[in-house]
């Protein structure tokens, strides 16, 4: 299971052409955070998890099989 950090993700984004603009970055470290626009929260999509933080903010992993809204679901049951 890899995890990714903030420095990981931009050197990703950055590699497949960069963010847009410095303003739309800061947005997207916000986010990257779990804070800013609660409408786009990186923590709600399937398969990604907390994995703790280092000086950039959030790491965050990937567990394909892993989806917190059905535990969520069974609990509500």
């Amino acid at each position: 299971m890899q995890r990714t950090g903030w420095k990981d993700f931009v050197k990703f984004v950055e590699g497949q052409g960069g963010f847009l603009s410095n303003k739309l970055r800061q947005e997207v470290h916000l986010l990257w955070n779990g804070i800013g626009d609660a409408a786009w929260p990186l923590y709600h999509a399937q398969g990604i998890e907390p994995a703790g933080e280092n000086g950039d903010g959030a790491v965050w992993r990937f567990k394909e099989k892993s989806d917190f809204r059905e535990r969520l679901l069974e609990n509500l049951l």
